[in-house]
């Protein structure tokens, strides 16, 4: 597996959506613990998270090879499910209270480096969606 390979590989965006991390008043933590403390609650955030995670497992175990077509288009899907996840995590607080994420160093390098890993992703999948159409 070379290094493209490695980061157009669905569990590295998983990797990348997971270790997101999260700046609040006094605590911060990767955005999985969020994830996985809203399911009890039934949090938007954490069901959008958890489907992108589960359809991307399940995408490379059952489609990668076998169906090229449907794995790109789970791949997109699974990106798109984790952004609407980080949006609508931060859209609901209404407190302000992890906006420290978006104003502290090191936040902002884990943001930064799952959104340029998942644009890449997206970009990629797209051009190959389309080689296969045409």
């Amino acid at each position: 597996m070379n290094l493209k390979q490695f980061f157009l590989n669905p569990i590295c965006i998983v990797i990348a959506f997971s270790m997101v991390l999260i700046s609040q008043e006094h605590l911060g933590s990767f955005y999985f613990i969020y994830v996985f403390l809203g399911l009890p609650f039934r949090a938007l955030h954490s069901l959008l998270g958890l489907s992108g995670m589960l359809i991307a497992f399940v995408n490379l175990l059952m489609f990668q090879k076998k169906k090229e077509q449907i794995f790109r288009v789970l791949n997109i899907l699974t990106t798109l499910l984790f952004y609407a996840s980080l949006i609508v995590f931060f859209l609901q607080d209404r407190a302000h209270y992890n906006y420290a994420t978006f104003e502290q160093t090191v936040p902002l390098i884990f943001m930064s480096l799952f959104v340029i890993l998942s644009i890449g992703f997206i970009v990629i999948n797209i051009i190959h969606l389309a080689k296969k159409l045409a």
